[in-house]
C-alpha cells in the first residue's frame, strides 16, 4: 500500500471576470487582537470602522491607507471609563457619513457627531432614554433616523435632539436596520420591515412575501429595489415594500444574509458561511467573489465600498479574530499597497488554513513581483504538494529547481524535493512502470538524506525514508527504519501502521520476519501474526521480545492470548498470573478465567471471574464519582460488568449450578435497555428455570424474550 502527500480537494476556483485585473482578490488589510468589528465607514479615501471590545470602550478607527494600519479616533467629547467602572461604551453599532457629518451610534453612549473625521465627537442625547442601547443609523436630507433595542427615534438637528417614532412598530422590539429611498424609510427587525413615509412618525408592515417573523438583519436601496437580508436568504421588493420576492440565484442554499452594500450598478452582500457574492443586475442573480478566503472559515459582519475598494469586516471561527479585508473594484491598482510582501504574507494565512489553491495564487503574485523571493517560492512548492495530482508535483518541482538556483546552500529544500521524487513515484507505481519509479525514488532517498543531515532531529524525515523503502520493495531496510523509529516512539500509531505494512508485505512473500535487536517491533510483530492466526509464529515474536528485556504485562497478556488460541493452556495461565503480578487488573483476572475455563478447571474460573466483577465494579463507582469520568467511560464500564456476569454465568450453566446462573442473568439484565440483548438473557434464564424443572417460570421468561425480540430463538 502506497503512503501519498494527502491531496486536498480544493478546486482553483473560477477565475472571475470582476475586475478584469491581476488584484482581484481579496487581500487581508489587519487582523484586530483585541476589538471585534461592527461597522464600517467609508468616506473619500478614509475608512471608518466603530469596533466593540470587553477589555474596555469600544472606539471608532480610522484608516487612510484601506485598512493596513488604523488610528483610534476618540480622544475629544467620547466618554471615557473612569477607575474600575464599566466602559461607558463597549459597543460603536453604527457609523453614518452625511455630507461632512460623521454619525456613530452605540450599544450605551447614545448618539454621537463628528464634522472633522472623527477627530472630535459631540454627544446629541437630548430627548434619548439613557438606557436606550443603539443599533442602526440612517440619514436622509436634514433627518437623521436611529433604531434602537426598544425604540425608533428621529432627528432634524444632525442628533442634538431627538423624538420618539413607535407609532405602528411591535412594542419593545429592536431594529436591527434601516434604510431610506426618497420619501420612505425602512425599518427591518425580527418581525420583517416595516415602512414610515412620513419620516418615521408613523409605520405600517411591508412584509408580503416575506417568511413569518422573519428576521431582517440589513437593507439596502438599489435604484428603484430594496433588498433584504435574512437567515433565510436576500429578498428583493420592487414596489417599495408592498411586496418581495427571494432572490438567491447563484446563492448556496441557506445562505444567511448578514449585511449589504451598493455601489453604482454592484449590489454587494455578505453571508454567515459562503463569503461574499456581487450583483449586477440588482438582486436576481449573484456570483461568488471569493478569491483569496476561505469562505466556510469566515462570517462577514459588515461591508463598505468606496470607488476603488470593497471592504470587509470579518469574523474568523478559526482564531476568534476579527480582520479588515479588501478587494479592489478597478483595473488600476492602488500605488504601494499590494506589495510581493503582502501577497507573500496573506499567502502565508491561506496555507495555515490549509487553502492551498489560494496560497498559490498568492505565492504567484508575490514571485511575480519579486521573482527572488526563496520563502515564496518555498511555500508554493509545498502548497503544490498539498494540492496533489502530477501537474501540481511537476510545478513543486520547478520551484525547488528555482530555490537551488538563487540559493544552492539552501539544504532545507531537499527534503520538499524528496516529497516531490516519492509521490512522482507513486504515479509511476500506477502505471506499472517499476524502472521509472525506483529512479525517481533513489532521487527521494538521496534527498531525504541531505535533509536528514541538515536536521538530524527532524520526526518527519526518517518515517519518509522507511516509506521510499518500502515504495521500493527493500523490505529489509523499510523494516529497520521504522523499528527504530518505533524505539524511540512505543506506541505511536503512525509507525505501527507503516510497521504492519512491512509485515503485510513480508506474509505476502512468505517471508519470515527478523525485527533484529527491536524489542517493540518484536511485540508488534506478535500481535500481527495473532491477528493473522499464526500463532505459533506471534509466541515466537512475543518471546524473542521478552528475551530482549521487554517485561511489560502487556507482552505476558500478549503471548498468553496466542498460547490460549494454540490450546496451550497452562502456558496461556502462566504468562495470565506474572501479567497479573505485573498490573492487577479486572481484565486480566477475566483473561485468566476463560483459560481456566478452556483447561476444564470451571472453580478456578468462577473465581476469576468474581475477583474480576469486583474490581470492575469498584471501577465503575470510581468512574461515576470522578470529575474526570464520563458519561461514556460509565457506560462502557458498565457493559464490561454485564459481560462478566454473562460469562461467569455461562460456567455455573456448565456446573449445572443454575440458581447461580440465574442470579448473575438477572444482574446482568439490569444492566440493559429492551431489546434483542436483554431478550437474549432473559431467554437464558428460562432455559435456566427449564433444566431446573420449574416450567412455569421457564415459561414467563420465554414470553418475556419473544415479546421483546421475536427471533431470540434464533
Amino acid at each position: 500500500m502506497q503512503r501519498r502527500i494527502g491531496i486536498i480537494l480544493v478546486g482553483m476556483g473560477v477565475l472571475l471576470s470582476f475586475p478584469r485585473s491581476s488584484n482581484a482578490q481579496w487581500m487581508m488589510a489587519h487582523r484586530f487582537e483585541l476589538n471585534g468589528i461592527e461597522c464600517l465607514a467609508t468616506s473619500g479615501p478614509n475608512l471608518f470602522a466603530g469596533t466593540s471590545s470587553s477589555y474596555g470602550s469600544g472606539i471608532v478607527l480610522l484608516s487612510t491607507d484601506n485598512g493596513s494600519s488604523w488610528t483610534s479616533l476618540n480622544p475629544k467629547g467620547w466618554p471615557q471609563s473612569r477607575g474600575n467602572r464599566p466602559p461607558k461604551v463597549t459597543s460603536v453599532k453604527c457609523l453614518v457619513v452625511s455630507g461632512p457629518n460623521l454619525f456613530a451610534a452605540t450599544d450605551t453612549g447614545g448618539v454621537f457627531l463628528s464634522t472633522d473625521n472623527g477627530a472630535s465627537w459631540t454627544a446629541g442625547n437630548s430627548g434619548l432614554p439613557q438606557t436606550e442601547s443603539f443599533r442602526c443609523l440612517a440619514a436622509s436630507g436634514t433627518h437623521l433616523f436611529a433604531g434602537g433595542w426598544k425604540n425608533f427615534f428621529i432627528s432634524t438637528d444632525n442628533g442634538a435632539s431627538w423624538v420618539v417614532g413607535n407609532s405602528g412598530l411591535p412594542a419593545g422590539v429592536s431594529i436591527e436596520c434601516l434604510a431610506v429611498s426618497k420619501q420612505n424609510v425602512f425599518a427591518g427587525n425580527y418581525y420583517g420591515v416595516f415602512r414610515s413615509t412620513d419620516n418615521g412618525t408613523s409605520w405600517t408592515a411591508a412584509n408580503s412575501g416575506l417568511p413569518a417573523h422573519a428576521q431582517v438583519d440589513c437593507l439596502a436601496v438599489s435604484g428603484k429595489y430594496l433588498l433584504a437580508g435574512t437567515p433565510g436568504g436576500l429578498f428583493r421588493s420592487v414596489d417599495n415594500g408592498a411586496s418581495w420576492t427571494k432572490v438567491n440565484l447563484g446563492l448556496p442554499a441557506g445562505s444567511y444574509g448578514t449585511c449589504l452594500a451598493v455601489s453604482k450598478q454592484n449590489v454587494f452582500a455578505g453571508t454567515g458561511e459562503a463569503g461574499v457574492f456581487r450583483s449586477t443586475d440588482n438582486g436576481t442573480s449573484w456570483t461568488a467573489i471569493n478569491l483569496g478566503w476561505l469562505p466556510k472559515k469566515i462570517r462577514v459582519e459588515c461591508l463598505a465600498v468606496n470607488d476603488t475598494q470593497l471592504f470587509a469586516g470579518v469574523y474568523i471561527a478559526d482564531s476568534g479574530k476579527y480582520e479588515v479585508w479588501r478587494m479592489p473594484l478597478t483595473n488600476v491598482p492602488i500605488p504601494g499597497q499590494e506589495t510581493a510582501q503582502v501577497y507573500s504574507n496573506n499567502g502565508d494565512r491561506a496555507y495555515r488554513d490549509g487553502d492551498y489553491a489560494n496560497a498559490v495564487l498568492y505565492y504567484s503574485k508575490a514571485i511575480k513581483l519579486d521573482p527572488t523571493s526563496v520563502h515564496a517560492l518555498f511555500q508554493r512548492a509545498w502548497s503544490y504538494l498539498n494540492l496533489g495530482g502530477r501537474s501540481s508535483y511537476d510545478s513543486a518541482l520547478a520551484d525547488v529547481t528555482r530555490i537551488l538556483e538563487l540559493s544552492p546552500t539552501n539544504r532545507d529544500v531537499y527534503f520538499a524535493r524528496g516529497e516531490i521524487y516519492r509521490n512522482l513515484a507513486y504515479f509511476s507505481l500506477d502505471k506499472g512502470n517499476r524502472k521509472e519509479a525506483d529512479a525517481y525514488l533513489s532521487k527521494a532517498l538521496a534527498d531525504y538524506q541531505i535533509a536528514l543531515e541538515a536536521n538530524p532531529n527532524s520526526p518527519i524525515i526518517p518515517v519518509r525514508i522507511g516509506d521510499a523503502h518500502l515504495a521500493k520493495g527493500d523490505l529489509d531496510k523499510a523494516l529497520v527504519d521504522y523499528a527504530k523509529l518505533l524505539e524511540k516512539k512505543p506506541g505511536d500509531e503512525e509507525i505501527e501502521k507503516d510497521l504492519n505494512l512491512v509485515f503485510e508485505a513480508y506474509d505476502k512473500l512468505n517471508r519470515e520476519l527478523d525485527c533484529g535487536s527491536y524489542k517493540h517491533t518484536w511485540q508488534l510483530a506478535g500481535k500481527f501474526q495473532s491477528d493473522k492466526k499464526h500463532y505459533n509464529q506471534a509466541i515466537k515474536c512475543f518471546s524473542k521480545a521478552l528475551e530482549l528485556g521487554l517485561t511489560d504485562w502487556s507482552v505476558y497478556t500478549d503471548r498468553a492470548f496466542a498460547y490460549q488460541w494454540n490450546g496451550e493452556f497452562a502456558k496461556a495461565l502462566a504468562d495470565y498470573t506474572v501479567a497479573i503480578k505485573l498490573d492487577p487488573s479486572s481484565s486480566w483476572y477475566s483473561m485468566r478465567a476463560s483459560a481456566y475455563q478452556g483447561s476444564g478447571d470451571l472453580d478456578k474460573a468462577i473465581a476469576d471471574y468474581t475477583t474480576a466483577i469486583k474490581l470492575a465494579r469498584k471501577e465503575l463507582k470510581g468512574i461515576t464519582r470522578s470529575k474526570e469520568g464520563t458519561q461514556e467511560d460509565a457506560a462502557y464500564q458498565a457493559e464490561y460488568l454485564l459481560g462478566l456476569y454473562f460469562d461467569r454465568a455461562y460456567v455455573f450453566e456448565k456446573q449445572q449450578d443454575w440458581n447461580e446462573a440465574i442470579d448473575d442473568y438477572e444482574t446482568a439484565s439490569d444492566y440493559l435497555n429492551p431489546g434483542p440483548g436483554k431478550a437474549r438473557i432473559l431467554y437464558r434464564i428460562g432455559l435456566a428455570y427449564q433444566h431446573k424443572g420449574d416450567a412455569d417460570k421457564a415459561q414467563k421468561y420465554f414470553q418475556q424474550a419473544i415479546a421483546m425480540d421475536p427471533n431470540v430463538k434464533e
